[in-house]
């Protein structure tokens, strides 16, 4: 079968890397990347360690008609990268978001209601050089279809399984993005001021008190709003991703470190703008957002 993953970034790298086992990979990734990939192979290191043979590009001209395609852009990017894969999406049989971000259903339910697949993950993974990439994380993986399809959700677990990752299907997509949402906001962002990884968080029962309180206005949140969230504490998930990912670092800080634009105005901001709608005070993710955007702006 054929795979484009699109903006193959340290996730995207991983997921076409073990993919490639058993299928023709295609990445279209910045082009040091691609070049280091085409002279020494991709590079994955830590829970896997191998070199894989995919195919690169930097754009999508030379890119063959994929089967399916994986959109692994950052939450900001996404329009742009639905509109520049419209014409292969058309032809394509599923195209499935592996994303941060609370944006990004309504943007895939606009322009892709039959065909695409949300993925939620708590994966890690850290780009650590052109080509290289640290799997440090391997969290676990939930598909669901925006028309409820379940065999195609299905297909995408199955296809994922295969590949030795752990996924699931589940027709409450919605609540499974927003648990997504809140765990990325109770982390990420702490991660990304502290520069610390995300297993740190519960080494400090201050700064976990910080991340259990964000936890719980972003759950309020959701409520509120109407989204059914998966059975079980809110925190108790974050504390599970914590364990899971303990020497990962979040893609927040690692933009950061890049001097690149994080993904917090779509998942921490997200949860400011839907509760300022309801009039609900959610004062520890706003800091959380002014602080790391202020680290934007200064190029911390």
């Amino acid at each position: 079968m054929r795979i484009l993953i699109f903006g193959a970034g340290a996730l995207g790298s991983v997921v076409g890397a073990l993919l490639s086992k058993r299928h023709e990979v295609h990445l279209v990734v910045r082009p040091g990347n691609a070049l280091a990939i085409k002279e020494s192979g991709l590079r994955i290191e830590g829970l896997v360690d191998g070199t894989f043979a995919v195919e690169t590009h930097v754009d999508l001209e030379d890119v063959p008609q994929p089967e399916i395609i994986f959109v692994t852009v950052k939450a900001y990017d996404t329009e742009a990268a639905l509109e520049a894969l419209a014409r292969m999406a058309r032809k394509a049989r599923l195209v499935i978001s592996l994303q941060n971000g609370l944006t990004n259903l309504d943007q895939f339910r606009k322009a892709l209601p039959d065909k695409a697949v949300m993925g939620a993950t708590s994966m890690g993974a850290t780009l650590i050089g052109p080509g290289r990439v640290l799997y440090a994380g391997k969290g676990d993986t939930v598909f669901g279809h925006l028309a409820h399809n379940s065999e195609l959700s299905k297909e995408a677990a199955d296809l994922f399984d295969q590949a030795g990752f752990v996924a699931r299907s589940d027709a409450n997509v919605e609540g499974e993005l927003w648990m997504k949402g809140i765990i990325n906001a109770s982390i990420n962002p702490l991660t990304a001021i502290l520069k610390w990884q995300n297993g740190e968080i519960l080494s400090s029962e201050g700064v976990l008190g910080i991340s259990q309180l964000a936890c719980s206005e972003a759950a309020a949140v959701a409520q509120a709003i109407g989204v059914r969230l998966p059975a079980g504490d809110p925190f108790a998930k974050v504390r599970e991703v914590m364990r899971a990912t303990a020497l990962n670092r979040s893609s927040m800080l690692q933009d950061l470190e890049r001097g690149k634009r994080t993904e917090i105005d779509e998942i921490t901001g997200e949860i400011v703008r839907r509760a300022g709608e309801r009039g609900i005070s959610v004062p520890v993710n706003r800091n959380l957002w002014m602080l790391v955007r202020g680290l934007e702006r200064r190029g911390d």
